[in-house]
């Protein structure tokens, strides 16, 4: 016999049926261990999918609180608007035609409140008027933003659908007939206003074209969001975006209000 085997002694038949009886018992302590296991585990899914059904339902209500307070903020504003035309009663004007009417007596009250020319320009401050010319120059950027966001809704916007903004209805000059500003006063007015107004469509442009294709909030808190920006989906809620994606399309598309 080689020396590599070695020869093993036969196991008795008393040691054979130990070994079996022992693979039984550990057998049937397993199998009753996984018995007792299953009910657990078939108690927690039903409360997984209530937990899930409780969130869902939970923000479902945080979403109609949110809609209800903005809906408090756009009403607060139409208050805002009827105290503003009390106010211009008081100050003996109207706004007919979208042309301001104003009284002949305040006209002739406003006209001793003018600084003269001459006076305001010797008493302006030196770094003011070292700073007038680049004050000045925004005027080109200005303008070619204004061109240029034209065009993108005149192009883009029919092709989604999306009504486009009128520019028509943010600009408005009429600073220029207050009878107590001078020309520079005026003139500035006039500068002033058509840089907000430039500003004021070019955001309602965004804020639709934002509707449209990213209706979803910030996970931060963001200053100075438009008025749309609250009906957005939250940030992670990916099913409330799946849902209401093609309703929030069809908002801009059906001109809701700004």
């Amino acid at each position: 016999m080689p020396p590599s085997w070695t020869r093993f002694p036969k196991q008795s038949p008393h040691c054979a049926g130990a070994r079996d009886t022992m693979h039984r018992r550990r057998g049937g302590r397993d199998h009753a261990l996984g018995l007792a296991q299953a009910p657990r585990a078939a108690a927690t899914r039903p409360t997984s999918a209530l937990q899930q059904r409780t969130s869902y339902i939970m923000s479902e209500t945080i979403r109609d609180e949110i809609s209800h307070l903005a809906g408090s903020i756009r009403s607060l504003e139409r208050q805002l608007e009827i105290a503003l035309a009390r106010r211009r009663v008081e100050l003996i004007y109207e706004v007919r035609d979208g042309i301001v009417r104003i009284e002949d007596a305040v006209v002739a009250k406003h006209r001793l409140l003018k600084a003269r020319l001459l006076k305001y320009i010797i008493g302006a401050c030196l770094a003011l008027i070292a700073a007038a010319p680049v004050n000045c120059s925004l005027i080109i950027p200005l303008a070619l933003l204004n061109v240029f966001v034209a065009v993108y809704q005149t192009a883009c916007f029919p092709v989604c659908g999306t009504p486009r903004v009128r520019r028509s209805d943010y600009m408005v000059f009429d600073r220029a007939q207050l009878a107590y500003l001078n020309a520079i006063e005026k003139l500035n007015c006039m500068y002033c206003s058509y840089a907000i107004r430039v500003f004021a469509p070019v955001r309602q442009v965004a804020s639709r074209t934002q509707k449209s294709w990213c209706p979803i909030k910030h996970a931060r808190r963001v200053l100075g969001v438009h008025g749309r920006y609250s009906r957005f989906a939250d940030y992670g809620d990916g099913d409330a975006y799946r849902l209401e994606l093609e309703r929030l399309r069809a908002d801009v598309r059906a001109q809701e209000p700004d």
